[in-house]
């Protein structure tokens, strides 16, 4: 698994992002989600989907008023479905820090904080989205 702490100083909002998460990081995606203050019954669904440990899943929650969000892109089957469970996850952590900061969702704010949080995550999920990297 690879973690990454990420602030974004425009908004005053941090992120800790997991990338090729499985059932054996539970506890410090769980401590992770705790810090934040998430609900309990939010975590126990994380707790009870982290186990089951599939591919090709994933969560984000956001605590709108810490300014602090908690990302998770499980193990994928491939590279496309990375990318798939990356942008899905992704859009969850646009749609929470724009709510957060009172962004339009159909302007162009929006769209310079996916490309930024892409920009700012690329070495993390670069291999797992190169076909050359996982010999496809």
């Amino acid at each position: 698994m690879k973690m990454c702490r990420l602030y974004i100083p425009l908004y005053d909002w941090n992120v800790t992002a997991f990338f090729d998460a499985c059932a054996e990081d539970e506890t410090v995606i769980l401590d992770e989600l705790w810090y934040i203050c998430c609900p309990e019954h939010t975590m126990a669904r994380v707790e009870r989907n982290l186990k089951r440990d599939k591919l090709d899943t994933g969560f984000t929650y956001s605590n709108q008023v810490l300014r602090e969000s908690v990302m998770t892109v499980g193990r994928a089957s491939s590279p496309r479905e990375f990318a798939n469970s990356y942008a899905h996850e992704l859009r969850h952590l646009v749609d929470d820090i724009a709510v957060g900061s009172f962004l339009p969702m159909r302007g162009e704010g929006v769209g310079y904080l996916t490309g930024e949080l892409t920009w700012e995550y690329w070495e993390e999920i670069h291999d797992f989205l190169c076909c050359r990297c996982h010999g496809e």
